[in-house]
Formats: structure tokens, C-alpha cells, sequence
């Protein structure tokens, strides 16, 4: 009896065995299925990441210059007064104070708004836009009287030294404003003005006069900058005197000469689409 008791014992210890064996196979098999499990999960975050990384360097380079990947990972265009290359996760403020439109795809076309002349350069001032568009601002012209002659643009290769202008930056009663000279030939010495001669749709005639002059506020004017399609443009204003807030323009035939314009200020609405001028520094 009592070795059948034994054996029964033993029977139940091995039946036991058995078991904590199967259970620790299978906690060891749980154990093993939750690691797969957590390490999948770990494969599909990484490969999420990558997703999103991928996501935002495809964003990057599908962003254009002038704009930048934002917070919800979408392009949205620079500010004013910034500017970014192609693929920009941000914008670049513009250097110096200088200022540039909304968009802005270079530094370059970050600009001074204030035009800010070298008193000692010679400048040639050339139509950007219109009929007359690269024609060279001229006072070798008709002469009006002893005082004053006429100015008009024409075709030419920018070589004359009639073309070559002076530009002053000065005040008129606190306000700030440029003088333009004539530096060569007959009307050396001359400034651009802008007196009583209109036109029968009434555009000021522009000329130039001896200075100095009783009427001061005729001799100023402003230049507003313009950047368009990455070049920097200036139109002309007259900022003072006769004729005050009209834009120069090259819009009027010479009666009996095709290649000759005359500069006159205008503000007809059917003329402001011609109203850039390039402002060159003569080499």
C-alpha cells in the first residue's frame, strides 16, 4: 500500500511538473507574442516617422521660393520684408532695413525703399515700359527760351553725355525730396522742372532750367521704388510745386519724329501702366 501511495505521489508531482512546465511554455510564448507585438508597433511608429519625415522633405521640395513649410506642413508664402529659397522650412528677414513684397524668392529683391543717391554719380534714366520702353531720358532737345529746354527719350545706346544726370537728395520746407541736373552739353547745369506747359489732355511738359530759380518747390521731385519680376524700378513724382503728384511718363509723339517721346507728368488713370524708369549708374 504504501508504494502505491508513493507511486500515486509521484504520478501527481509529475502530473504537477507537467503542468508548471505547459504554463511556463506558455507564459514564455505570451511573453514572447507580446515582445513581437511591441516590437512591431516599434517598426510601424518608425515607419510612420519616416512617413512623416519623408512627408515633409517631399513638402520641402515642392515648396517654391518665396514660401516655406509651415506648422501644418503646408507651403505658405514669406512675409513682406523676408524672402526664401526653394525647399525654405523658414523665411530669411530681408538685411539693413530693406524691404521686399510678400513672396520674395531671392535677397536680391530685398531693396532700399528710400532711394539714396551718390552725389558724386553720373546716372542715365531709361524707360522701362510703354512704346518708349529702354529709351534713354535726353536734354539734347528743342529749346524752349533762354532759360529752359525740353526733354524726351529716345533709342539710342546709352553712350551720349547729354543722357547723364546728376541726382541730388535735399528738402524743401522739412520735406524730403531730389533734384535731378543736366551734366553735359547745352543744358549743363540745368535741373528738371516742371512749369505751366501742359498738354491738350493736360500732362505737365517736363523741361530744363537754370537754377537757382524763383520757384523752388518746381525742382523737387520723389522716387518711389518698384520690384517687379526681380528688378528694381523707380517711377518719378513730382513732389512739390506745379503739377504736384503727377507720374513722368514717355506717352507723347514728337509731331514730326517717331524716335522721340517727350517726358511729361501725368495722372491720367489710362497712363499709370507706363510710369517705370530704371535709375543706372553710368560706368
Amino acid at each position: 500500500m504504501d508504494d502505491e501511495d508513493d507511486m500515486d505521489n509521484k504520478d501527481d508531482m509529475e502530473n504537477e511538473d507537467d503542468m508548471d512546465n505547459k504554463d511556463d511554455m506558455e507564459n514564455e510564448d505570451d511573453m514572447e507574442n507580446e515582445d513581437d507585438m511591441d516590437s512591431k508597433d516599434d517598426m510601424d511608429k518608425d515607419m510612420d516617422d519616416d512617413d512623416d519625415d519623408d512627408d515633409m522633405e517631399e513638402q520641402q521640395e515642392h515648396c517654391a521660393a518665396g514660401s516655406y513649410v509651415n506648422e501644418a506642413n503646408e507651403c505658405e508664402e514669406c512675409p513682406e520684408n523676408t524672402w526664401s529659397e526653394e525647399g525654405a522650412s523658414s523665411c530669411n528677414q530681408c538685411p539693413d532695413d530693406k524691404v521686399s513684397h510678400a513672396g520674395s524668392a531671392s535677397e536680391d529683391h530685398c531693396y532700399d525703399e528710400m532711394f539714396m543717391p551718390d552725389s558724386d554719380a553720373e546716372y542715365k534714366i531709361q524707360k522701362a515700359d510703354g512704346a518708349a520702353s529702354d529709351w534713354y531720358l535726353t536734354s539734347d532737345s528743342e529749346r524752349r527760351n533762354k532759360n529752359s529746354g525740353y526733354v524726351h527719350v529716345h533709342p539710342s545706346s546709352g553712350d551720349a553725355r547729354e543722357e547723364l544726370w546728376g541726382i541730388e537728395k535735399t528738402q524743401f520746407k522739412k520735406q524730403d525730396c531730389y533734384k535731378i541736373k543736366s551734366l553735359h552739353g547745352a543744358q549743363e547745369g540745368r535741373l528738371l522742372v516742371v512749369h505751366g506747359t501742359s498738354t491738350d489732355d493736360g500732362d505737365g511738359r517736363v523741361l530744363v532750367h537754370k537754377t537757382p530759380f524763383n520757384r523752388d518747390d518746381d525742382e523737387c521731385w520723389m522716387f518711389e521704388a518698384v520690384m517687379q519680376d526681380g528688378e528694381l524700378f523707380h517711377r518719378l513724382v513730382k513732389a512739390t510745386g506745379r503739377h504736384q503728384g503727377k507720374y513722368m511718363v514717355a506717352i507723347n509723339e514728337h509731331d514730326s519724329d517717331e524716335e522721340w517721346m517727350w517726358a511729361d507728368v501725368t495722372d491720367r488713370e489710362d497712363a499709370m501702366d507706363h510710369t517705370l524708369w530704371r535709375i543706372i549708374v553710368s560706368n
